[in-house]
């Protein structure tokens, strides 16, 4: 596989990116201009994440979130990412040997509410999606199964935030981390296209598990833990 690369400053250090040959994602559009992708919502993460925390990047494309999560949860802490789509994954993986970022640890696996294989579809760019998610979207040129597996499998103990970008499967996402959601608390930045079952479903998840919401950019929503009871 043939890659491009760019540098991007994080906050005073630069970190070479790694992504497809001829990817014209806006994703990869910004690190080839060397701008931090999302940069508001990047800066949000400094308001709840801290050194030593466990965090996760659920749909990490080529890093571009995982990165700044990095650096933020420092060398006691640990970047949780999964990355179904092979080209994206093996970016990651050069992105990680390049940088020498040792508190990655890179799943080749779509999160989802159960461990099964699932059809996923993707294109040249390293844009993909679960078909049975965006079921009337058109298929990408490349086609092939992936494993899935759920949060609450991990087990974890401590978990300070999860970020959610997996093009229409966010709510199984959630559905798998039932128990993890309970128990830590996390965060929670997701990507939710906007329509009335969507809105439905943030909603509900709010009164399900105590949490406040506020929209952030596109499709983006901020769900933070309420401390109150």
């Amino acid at each position: 596989m043939l890659f491009e690369k760019s540098l991007v400053n994080y906050y005073s250090k630069y970190y070479t990116i790694f992504w497809p040959l001829g990817a014209d994602s806006f994703v990869a559009r910004a690190a080839n201009a060397g701008r931090i992708w999302e940069k508001p919502i990047v800066e949000l993460f400094s308001e709840f994440v801290e050194n030593g925390d466990t965090v996760l990047d659920v749909g990490s494309y080529i890093g571009s979130h995982a990165i700044p999560l990095s650096q933020l949860v420092g060398t006691s802490g640990r970047v949780f990412l999964f990355e179904p789509c092979a080209d994206a994954y093996k970016c990651l993986i050069e992105t990680q040997i390049y940088n020498n970022i040792d508190n990655w640890l890179i799943y080749k696996k779509a999160i989802y509410n159960c461990h099964t294989t699932l059809d996923f579809t993707t294109n040249n760019d390293g844009q993909s999606f679960i078909k049975s998610a965006r079921p009337l979207k058109k298929h990408f040129n490349l086609n092939y199964g992936v494993d899935t597996m759920t949060i609450d499998s991990l087990d974890l103990t401590e978990c300070k935030f999860i970020k959610i970008d997996t093009e229409g499967a966010e709510w199984h996402v959630v559905d798998g981390a039932a128990q993890t959601i309970k128990r830590c608390r996390p965060h929670i930045i997701i990507e939710s296209f906007k329509s009335s079952k969507n809105q439905k479903r943030l909603i509900e998840f709010c009164h399900i598990y105590n949490y406040d919401m506020r929209y952030l950019s596109s499709a983006n929503y901020y769900l933070r833990p309420n401390t109150e009871t």
